[in-house]
């Protein structure tokens, strides 16, 4: 005959079940503390590999301007290798010295960005040893210009920028509060300036002959009269806008950005009137939407800069 089992007997069971499930938990706990301790070893080996390896030292650093082929080598117009790696070097980038895996491209191109000169930066890595700074510089339209000097560029964006531009353009006159204007900062608030930007614009934008083409010398603006007294410069001697005396002639156009292109297509159809009359143009006003005129001679100087240089 069997003799009962006793309580501890009875118990072994559990206990062996609850002695299974920690030894098993007990494992899993300690596997999985080998996966990270290999995970972050790992990783660590791989980043100390890359970021101290020789073969991945930076020693070239390339300067691409992105106006296209034609653009000089390794170089922009105005930013030089040796200008870029001196900015560069602000950044803890240096040639034989930096890893190509530890350079912080966000910190260097907003570093780049900073220069109002510049319009674009793009900044990449090319394994091994070679870091390229593509650079697009931006595209004056017109110098501003207070009192007799040359005060700063600006662009088609109404961002301002240093006057190093070589090129012929339109001077811009009386700028409301220029020197309070920021540079590398579009200037949208200035009306003035807005619309004087706008017209270099729409005319560049016209499809001129040599007999009936122009182009803007002289802007000034004249915000307490709402509009812009514009110098014209013929493209042809027997243009009907005739420079006399050394004077070129003068447009008055709307200060409104949205009323130059309607201003512009009154003054054209002036223009084919006066060539079909073989008459001249000294003086227009074409801020007017209803009868603008023109006349043959100017009127007394009123806040322009009519010299012809």
């Amino acid at each position: 005959m069997n003799e009962p089992l006793t309580e501890r007997e009875m118990q072994q069971p559990t206990r062996n079940r609850r002695q299974r499930r920690t030894f098993l938990i007990v494992q899993i706990v300690l596997a999985v503390l080998l996966l990270c301790v290999l995970g972050f070893g790992g990783r660590w080996a791989a980043l100390r590999f890359y970021t101290e390896n020789p073969s991945l030292r930076l020693t070239e650093i390339v300067v691409e301007d992105l106006r296209g082929e034609d653009a000089p080598q390794n170089r922009t117009e105005h930013f030089t290798l040796a200008h870029v790696r001196k900015i560069l070097k602000e950044c803890g980038c240096e040639e034989g010295k930096s890893n190509l895996l530890k350079l912080d491209l966000l910190a260097m191109r907003t570093r780049l960005e900073k220069e109002s000169l510049l319009e674009r930066v793009e900044i990449r890595r090319e394994l091994p040893r070679t870091l390229r700074v593509s650079l697009l510089e931006r595209t004056p339209v017109a110098f501003l210009v207070k009192g007799s000097k040359t005060y700063a560029c600006v662009d088609r964006n109404l961002v301002l920028f240093p006057p190093l531009c070589s090129r012929k353009l339109p001077n811009i006159y009386f700028v409301p509060e220029l020197e309070k204007m920021q540079f590398g900062v579009p200037q949208e608030d200035s009306l003035g300036l807005r619309a004087a930007v706008e017209l270099i614009y729409l005319v560049g934008q016209r499809d001129f002959t040599p007999e009936n083409g122009y182009s803007l010398a002289n802007i000034c603006i004249s915000v307490a009269k709402n509009r812009l007294n514009c110098n014209l410069k013929p493209f042809a001697n027997n243009h009907v806008l005739v420079v006399r005396d050394n004077q070129y002639p003068q447009v008055l156009f709307p200060i409104e950005p949205e009323k130059l292109a309607g201003a512009l297509n009154r003054f054209d159809e002036i223009v084919q009137q006066r060539m079909l009359e073989r008459g001249i143009i000294r003086y227009a006003d074409v801020t007017l939407e209803i009868n603008p005129f023109a006349r043959e001679d100017l009127p007394p100087a009123e806040g322009t800069k009519s010299s012809a240089k």
